[in-house]
């Protein structure tokens, strides 16, 4: 999903979807200052970058690639002096394209390196460009990994933990809690070490790369370790049955909820040394061909005269499913007879695999796709988290809404962090009330046909919309990646406005925005590091 072609003068960053191409070095036109940050400014060299499901994009003639942190500090104070914007970019990864400002964005992919390990203290020092895949590869020769991991490996650090990224596990908190301390340099103060013991850590340890460019981390890592993956499929009654004990006894939990089926799939991870003996160590123990089946003949069943059997047999998984999709996306009933064919698979998978816990805390999430992604408390014997999910499916199936699989359900614990979707002040729930549930629900844009992305676009945020009234009654919080206003070409403007104050009045009860708005003038007074998703969010939403 991320490569990178670097030669001097040039970066050169494929996104899968989105194509950026930086021209470092000053135009004719600009100063020495400029050149000292890496910036072509010229309108004719303008960049358009694009998020990984090209949901979003943006296009800029400022775009700031530095190398070196010394850099970074100068160009932060000249922008704030003059009032540029200047956006934390990561690896722009985020659903809601969070990271985006036409006005100025600075990438620190060049800013990427492992700068020390501490192996007593299990603790890694790296640039803030540094990608979770390049930290776990340099813990893994000293024998450390970290504690959790989301889904995808190519995030750029600064990114993973500022936006409040989180895997699975009832008692593993989000990854902002693996942070020790971190160097940001802010427009105001400069840069600066902010550590746990200083009193703006809580609030810019997810800070949304609002206060500032975060430059280097420190981040706690825990002894490697392999574990046992098990996955099996459960009908609805007997994941009633078994859910309090499966989020009791296992360390990682994640579940897939496969609308318009019985079946949910379990995928739950244990350390190798403590985990149940398996059944079987094979995963792939039933033939690929016979895993696939159902899929291949569905899509032979609907569209054989235009699959090659080459092709039929070169396809993964997803890319069968994104194929399925594409040739109805808006039909409830074929989507049905998508899911159900998913469902099929997945029953022909179950199964054990056992490897380094990085390796099975990856997953791949698919195909290009809308998500939309909330986190709610959900302590242990109450099944609000269950309940939840049965609610869900009625309102989909009530309004029949042609929804894809998974929809994805994971658990943390909380996190001290004040902007995180699932704070609590430290000490105050004990560890059975210390958990909160995060559900994804997603539909995928498997063509480049414009009309028809735009019409499953509207289709989503109808999704969306419906969910509000649940939301509210569970006091949900939406992940910063993935929280959204809407756009007049998806829904129409009364009800947008509507949808809109509902966002908005959710961010007010949800978050201290008094003590975000306060903190971010001190740091960010001329606001350059915002775009109009976090001025219209956080700075612009009065406080409660």
């Amino acid at each position: 999903m991320f490569a990178s072609l670097l030669r001097r003068g040039t970066l050169f960053v494929s996104l899968s979807a989105g194509l950026v191409t930086a021209v470092l070095g000053p135009s004719p036109a600009q100063g020495e200052a400029l050149a000292d940050h890496g910036l072509e400014e010229s309108a004719a060299d303008s960049h358009t970058l694009l998020n990984w499901s090209a949901t979003h994009a943006v296009q800029t003639d400022s775009l700031f690639v530095p190398e070196s942190t010394r850099q970074v500090e100068r160009l932060v104070a000249e922008c704030h002096e003059s009032s540029k914007k200047l956006r934390p970019l990561g690896s722009a990864l985020s659903p809601n394209g969070a990271a985006f400002e036409a006005g100025g964005m600075v990438s620190l992919a060049l800013l990427d390196r492992i700068l020390w390990i501490d192996e007593k203290k299990a603790q890694i020092r790296v640039q803030a460009g540094a990608r979770i895949a390049q930290i776990t590869e340099a813990l893994r020769k000293k024998g450390l990994v970290l504690q959790n991991f989301a889904s995808i490996s190519e995030q750029q650090v600064g990114g993973f933990f500022q936006v409040g990224a989180h895997g699975t596990g009832a008692h593993i908190p989000p990854v902002d809690e693996q942070v020790v301390s971190f160097r940001i340099v802010t427009p105001a103060l400069g840069s600066m070490e902010v550590g746990r013991s200083s009193p703006l850590f809580p609030c810019l340890r997810v800070g949304l790369g609002a206060f500032g460019v975060v430059t280097e981390v420190t981040l706690q890592a825990i002894p490697a370790h392999k574990l046992v993956e098990c996955t099996k499929v459960l009908s609805h009654d007997e994941l009633r049955r078994k859910h309090q004990e499966l989020i009791q006894k296992h360390q990682h939990l994640r579940y897939m909820w496969i609308p318009y089926t019985d079946s949910v799939v379990v995928v739950h991870s244990d350390p190798l040394e403590r985990a149940a003996t398996p059944e079987s160590l094979d995963l792939d123990r039933n033939d690929q061909g016979h895993r696939l089946a159902p899929l291949r003949e569905l899509l032979l069943s609907r569209d054989s005269h235009k699959v090659n059997s080459e092709d039929l047999h070169r396809m993964s998984f997803t890319e069968l499913r994104d194929h399925l999709i594409a040739l109805d996306p808006l039909n409830t009933s074929w989507i049905r007879m998508v899911n159900q064919a998913e469902a099929e698979f997945w029953k022909r998978s179950q199964g054990v695999r056992v490897d380094w816990s990085d390796r099975i805390l990856s997953f791949d999430c698919g195909g290009q796709q809308w998500v939309s992604e909330i986190a709610f408390h959900a302590p242990t014997g109450l099944s609000r988290d269950i309940e939840y999910m049965f609610r869900l499916l009625r309102l989909i199936q009530d309004h029949q809404i042609p929804a894809p699989a998974p929809i994805e359900q994971r658990w943390t614990s909380g996190s001290s962090s004040l902007m995180s979707p699932v704070y609590r002040k430290p000490g105050s729930l004990t560890a059975d009330e210390d958990i909160f549930s995060w559900v994804g629900i997603i539909m995928y844009l498997p063509t480049s046909d414009e009309k028809t992305r735009t019409s499953i676009s509207r289709e989503f945020w109808r999704y969306k919309s419906l969910c509000v009234d649940l939301w509210q009654e569970y006091d949900v919080a939406e992940h910063w990646a993935k929280i959204e206003v809407p756009d007049s070409l998806y829904m129409e403007p009364e009800h947008a406005a509507r949808y809109e104050e509902f966002v908005l009045k959710r961010v007010r009860d949800k978050f201290p925005l008094g003590e975000f708005q306060r903190v971010h003038n001190k740091l960010d007074p001329n606001r350059i590091m915002t775009n109009s998703l976090i001025d219209k969010l956080l700075l612009d939403n009065p406080a409660a």
